[in-house]
């Protein structure tokens, strides 16, 4: 469960199946996003931005947009999602946090990477998350 966000992200869970880690996100009123990230390479197939300001986006990238997603373990308990939008220039980082049962999403808009500037989006927090 994750805490009252401006994205209307309700949950989000991983799942690790051999080389991959499968992203799912619960958003209020909207089909699960389902975003399958390499381990250290790149995956694009089936992975999809459904509809404007979805996978955490408020302004951003306001379309639709093929992902390529990859994922890294920065230690044991951070996980670092970069995903990288096909019909765009743009592409998101999610730094993932695991303190016990919590939970702690910090953002880096590859603009703002570029710019050496924070993300403006607030971090997302919550619990009880799911780690297979």
């Amino acid at each position: 469960m994750l805490l009252q966000n401006a994205f209307s992200a309700k949950a989000i869970s991983f799942k690790f199946v051999d080389d991959k880690c499968i992203f799912t996100l619960k958003e209020e009123g909207n089909a699960d996003i389902i975003i399958t990230n390499g381990m250290n390479y790149w995956i694009r197939e089936g992975n999809i931005k459904p509809f404007p300001h979805s996978l955490f986006s408020l302004r951003k990238i306001d379309f639709d947009s093929i992902v390529a997603a990859s994922t890294t373990l920065q230690n044991e308990n951070t996980l670092l999602l970069t995903w990288r939008f096909i019909e765009t220039v743009h592409g998101d980082t999610l730094t993932c946090v695991f303190d016990g049962d919590k939970l702690k999403i910090s953002f880096l808009f590859i603009v703002a990477r570029l710019q050496k500037k924070p993300d403006d989006r607030v971090d997302i927090t919550g619990s009880k998350y799911i780690r297979n």
